[in-house]
């Protein structure tokens, strides 16, 4: 009698989460990021590209699958963006101006918060943070490219609603997603990555910044502490090659201006007015003594979402120059008071937390190399934005938004990893616990 043969099983094995195909609404999302960062709707506004892309965004995420809602909500960090904001959305009835507070969270702060809570909903592989983050690189692009063609001024701006500041302040946060990028990626994208890090470098050069210069060499000195030592040599090549864009571009008139920074010695010129000879802490240290005694003032509820110029201008019975709070802390301590500070400053800490889990995780787990250095990536950025937004009004950009959503996502992936392979792990930290392994079990 003859043995029947075993059947083979010939299925294709599954591609990993890696190899797998991007779903479409991270790639939806990425679009969306590309167009509120680089401001692309500006150009169009009749076209309403900002709410389309949201809207279709919207719908890609109720079509998928939503078994894990509940885990995301129980993230501390997605519990304090909605508080914050809730916080929004209560104080204002009790704002200096109810109508202005209620279209800015409508219509400003409403759609990070969106973008927030689609990111750690819906991103959950390392190559769709990669997606995502390319989004934030292609913003920067665009905004490198009009301002290399078609900025005039000294103080030059490409769009309705980014000044030369606030192009700096992209170019800054950005830098370390494009040149971690470049240190760590494969193919003809690093080569584009490491072309807009140099680029941002122009930009900012261009913009005269000098909060833009100060925070872009912070965050290359990070860049040289922070980076692996294999990556270092690379990391030190870059920062030189940086150095040397500066050296060869910058003109006498912009290192005429740099030469203010601190103030104090600098005499008013042709090239260089009063309020540029004063320096950084010149031209802000009377605005951030304002803008405390308003904290001080409303320290519960704050005067309101969006409404920190108003507030300013209020203080003085609207005579003079209304000023902004040029500084992202003091910004939201003035509009949602001293929870809203809180808050703010939890979701920094949280990130940088998660980010450095992650790395830590990494040195035990081999196959976390990927999120290891995207890990590394965002904490410089952080660190980037934590001094540049210390000079500039930027507490409800997205960009922070986004960077504390990938730490939470960062963090998930190297907690879910961990536990599959070794000990388990406390994903709302990303630290180690003890117990023992899945094998052994």
């Amino acid at each position: 009698m003859q043995s029947v043969p075993a059947p083979v099983d010939i299925r294709r094995r599954p591609r990993s989460a890696g190899h797998a195909g991007v779903p479409a609404v991270v790639v939806a999302l990425a679009v969306y990021i590309f167009l509120i960062i680089g401001r692309v709707p500006d150009e169009f506004p009749s076209l309403h590209l900002a709410l389309v892309t949201a809207g279709i965004t919207g719908v890609l995420v109720l079509l998928g699958s939503n078994r894990d809602a509940g885990r995301v909500f129980r993230r501390p960090e997605t519990r304090a963006v909605l508080a914050l904001f809730g916080l929004s959305i209560v104080t204002i009835p009790f704002s200096v101006w109810p109508a202005e507070s209620l279209n800015f969270v409508a219509r400003g702060f409403g759609t990070v918060v969106f973008l927030f809570l689609v990111f750690v909903y819906r991103v959950k592989s390392a190559r769709s943070i990669q997606i995502v983050l390319w989004g934030v690189l292609a913003a920067m692009l665009v905004l490198e490219i009009t301002l290399m063609l078609w900025g005039k001024g000294d103080r030059p701006q490409v769009t309705n609603t980014y000044d030369s500041n606030d192009i700096a302040f992209v170019m800054v946060c950005g830098f370390p997603l494009g040149v971690v990028g470049f240190l760590h990626g494969r193919g003809p994208g690093r080569y584009i990555a490491g072309l807009i890090s140099a680029l941002a470098v122009v930009a900012v050069l261009l913009t005269r910044s000098r909060g833009g210069l100060v925070s872009l060499c912070i965050v290359m000195g990070l860049l040289l502490v922070k980076t692996s030592s294999r990556r270092r040599l690379g990391a030190a090549t870059i920062v030189l090659v940086c150095v040397l864009i500066l050296g060869a571009f910058g003109s006498k008139e912009y290192w005429g201006r740099m030469a203010t920074i601190w103030g104090g010695n600098a005499p008013a010129t042709d090239s260089v007015g009063e309020y540029d000879a004063s320096g950084i802490w010149g031209a802000r240290w009377g605005v951030w003594q304002g803008a405390l005694r308003l904290v001080l003032q409303r320290p519960v509820i704050g005067a309101g979402a969006g409404l920190s110029p108003v507030a300013e201008g209020l203080s003085h019975h609207g005579l003079g120059k209304w000023s902004a709070a040029h500084n992202s802390f003091l910004e939201i301590g003035v509009e949602l008071g001293i929870p809203g500070l809180a808050l703010f400053v939890f979701l920094l800490y949280r990130a940088v937390k998660n980010c450095r889990g992650v790395v830590r995780l990494a040195r035990q787990q081999p196959g976390l190399g990927t999120e290891a250095w995207l890990a590394t990536a965002v904490e410089v950025s952080l660190y980037a934005y934590i001094a540049a937004g210390f000079v500039l009004s930027q507490a409800y950009s997205p960009i922070p938004y986004l960077l504390v959503a990938t730490s939470v996502v960062l963090a998930r992936l190297a907690s879910a990893r961990t536990w599959a392979s070794g000990p388990r792990t406390d994903e709302s930290s990303g630290e180690s616990m003890a117990g023992p392994s899945r094998r052994a079990r």
